[in-house]
């Protein structure tokens, strides 16, 4: 059974407005999600859909929102110092806080094994293509959410695409019930108030039967 973001994420303002439509995904299935369709560019194509996938890659990997994903610089990209089966977006800048409050910058993981491997793949794939070391992206967030409705546009099924905060409620999902700890993720993804990332978790006491028998 696929079990609705609304199951666990109602109280949440961008999850509620979605409606019953929206699913939790896995990560395998967001990455078929991003490789629907592409923009129909007329010049270099191939350059622009490597950007438009890595965008969209970068959505899902750093649980951000479209403005802190367009400020990211090639630069900010490195490997993992202490672990080679990572790369890292150095100071990923969390725009959203309460005035006064100083904005943090968690260094973001992303990973080269396992489920996310393929993501970051697209995102190493596209800043090869670069030669500076400026930002990634050099649009501005109506084009950013244009280019992802489109690219995720399904007419099978007359779904108009999916937007930016999709991306980011989706990975919140997965980070929560990945890690098991709304505080560690809070804390790893900048988010001000880990209550707010309760309703993404839908284990129970059984996925514990080890810790609780020590």
């Amino acid at each position: 059974m696929i079990k609705t973001l609304s199951d666990y994420g109602k109280n949440r303002r961008t999850i509620h407005k979605l409606g019953d439509e929206m699913q939790y995904r896995t990560p395998a299935q967001i990455y078929r999600v991003i490789h629907r369709g592409t923009w129909p560019y007329k010049t270099r194509q191939g350059f622009y859909h490597t950007r438009d996938l890595a965008l969209a890659a970068l959505l899902f990997l750093t649980s951000g929102r479209i403005n802190e994903v367009l400020r990211v610089r090639k630069n900010q990209i490195i490997p993992d110092p202490e672990d080679p089966d990572f790369m890292i977006v150095q100071a990923f800048w969390v725009s959203k806080r309460k005035e006064g409050k100083t904005h943090p910058t968690p260094d973001i993981p992303l990973p080269l094994v396992g489920r996310l491997a393929p993501y970051t793949k697209l995102v190493l794939d596209y800043i090869e293509l670069l030669d500076s070391e400026d930002r990634l992206f050099k649009f501005s967030r109506a084009r950013g959410w244009a280019i992802i409705r489109h690219i995720t546009n399904d007419p099978s099924n007359k779904n108009p695409g999916w937007f930016c905060h999709w991306f980011r409620a989706q990975s919140l999902s997965y980070q929560v019930n990945l890690i098991r700890s709304t505080i560690a993720v809070a804390k790893q993804r900048g988010v001000e108030n880990p209550k707010t990332l309760m309703n993404y978790y839908r284990g129970d006491w059984k996925l514990y039967k080890d810790e609780l028998k020590k």
